[in-house]
């Protein structure tokens, strides 16, 4: 998905000096949670709060669907393509 991009990058700051002894400041902005893993969290807190969703959850785990954790992950990255698939979707009709 191309709009997968960082949302909250881990800044590294690197000193370096030119060969008159002058700093040079070298920032990257790479790694860090994307902006699928942030709106999986989204979605996590979402079912985290909502007692309905839990408990039909629950019932998936009962007949053999997954343990709950492993449920509510695969439906929170679910939601979280869905997101990014509609973000590009917007973006390419503008």
């Amino acid at each position: 998905m191309k709009n997968n991009i960082q949302a909250f990058p881990e800044i590294i700051t690197k000193i370096g000096y030119t060969s008159n002894a002058i700093p040079i400041h070298f920032i990257n902005s790479e790694g860090g949670m994307t902006l699928l893993d942030y709106f999986a969290g989204q979605a996590l807190i979402g079912y985290a709060s909502n007692q309905k969703a839990l408990e039909e959850i629950t019932e998936l785990s009962k007949k053999g669907k997954g343990k709950i954790v492993d449920i509510i992950a695969r439906h929170s990255y679910r939601f979280a393509e869905a997101m990014l698939k509609e973000r590009e979707r917007l973006n390419d009709t503008n």
